[in-house]
């Protein structure tokens, strides 16, 4: 399992159609129905109910979708964590004067 699969799993449960998750996604439904495919495989169950209007997530797809909206939240909190670090100064600042400059 990992991050791309994730996403367009959940982009697919959004949609609720491989073709416009596949458009959205900019990646080929052949490309995006293989990654549902080996996600399936991978976890062992049937993840979204295919039909001729759509697709509906499974109950075993409904725990995915929770879950994985709380991984790539976190990723994404993960990233903008280090993306501020790096871009403001951040903590504490103390300075002192000696008592001497103080008075005229």
């Amino acid at each position: 399992m990992d991050l791309r699969q994730l996403r367009s799993f959940l982009q697919i449960v959004e949609t609720q159609s491989f073709s416009k998750a596949a458009t959205l996604s900019r990646i080929s439904q052949p490309a995006l129905s293989r990654q549902v495919r080996m996600l399936e495989e991978e976890l062992g169950v049937s993840l979204l109910y295919r039909n001729g209007r759509g697709v509906a997530p499974t109950p075993a797809g409904k725990v995915l979708t929770d879950w994985a909206q709380r991984v790539l939240q976190t990723v994404q909190a993960a990233r903008d964590a280090v993306r501020t670090f790096e871009a403001e100064p951040s903590g504490s600042l103390s300075f002192g004067t000696p008592s001497s400059s103080g008075s005229c």
